[in-house]
């Protein structure tokens, strides 16, 4: 037998809703400004799974579900996008000891998704008679609302293994500035400055 498909194209579909379910930490926003298919534009597969692809790359989620609803045109669709929120946060300890550093340990603290804001928060600890250290970190990637990502380091860090013949004493702070390099998906151009005051003391005269 022969067979013959014969197809009689409609006009494009527009996106009349963009909805987002599952996300309880998440706020909605922080989901939306990620999508790359908004309501009024004509439906496209390849920007659907750009925004897909993106929500992914987030790192806030084991699973994005896309669905589709029918609209009481048949010329709109609603689309759904449903995630599975995933643990965001990290805790880390633990304890060591070196015949350079003698005992020491550190605490380790880090969020990916602040507040559900989309925010990284950082916090590391290490703690010992020969190296003590302190490091704050934070970094909004959508300053104001635009894709603007701005964050800063600060740091106090202390040290004296049995190499040296003096105490290393350093203070700081690091702030960043990045944008998207237009025309491109995943490049991004940053700015970054820094500024750190070393002291040392406590030299040992036998050296």
């Amino acid at each position: 037998i022969d067979l013959e498909f014969v197809v009689r194209e409609g006009q494009p579909a527009r996106i009349r809703k963009v909805i987002v379910t599952g996300n309880s930490k998440t706020r909605e926003y922080v989901i939306r400004r990620e999508l790359r298919i908004q309501p009024g534009d004509l439906f496209s597969n390849a920007e659907l799974r750009n925004s897909q692809g993106d929500l992914f790359r987030l790192g806030f989620f084991n699973d994005v579900r896309v669905d589709f609803r029918e609209s009481d045109s048949p010329e709109e669709i609603d689309l759904v996008f449903d995630v599975e929120e995933k643990q965001t946060g990290q805790f880390m300890f633990g304890m060591a000891y070196s015949a350079e550093t003698a005992l020491s340990g550190f605490i380790q603290v880090a969020e990916t998704n602040f507040r559900g804001r989309g925010q990284n928060l950082g916090l590391t600890w290490q703690f010992g008679s020969r190296r003590r250290y302190v490091d704050i970190s934070f970094t909004e990637p959508w300053f104001l609302g635009t894709p603007t990502l701005i964050g800063f380091d600060i740091y106090s860090r202390y040290s004296n293994t049995v190499q040296d013949f003096y105490d290393t004493r350093t203070q700081g702070f690091a702030v960043r500035l990045g944008r998207p390099i237009p025309g491109t998906r995943f490049t991004r151009g940053t700015l970054r400055y820094k500024y750190n005051r070393t002291t040392l003391s406590n030299f040992d005269p036998s050296y």
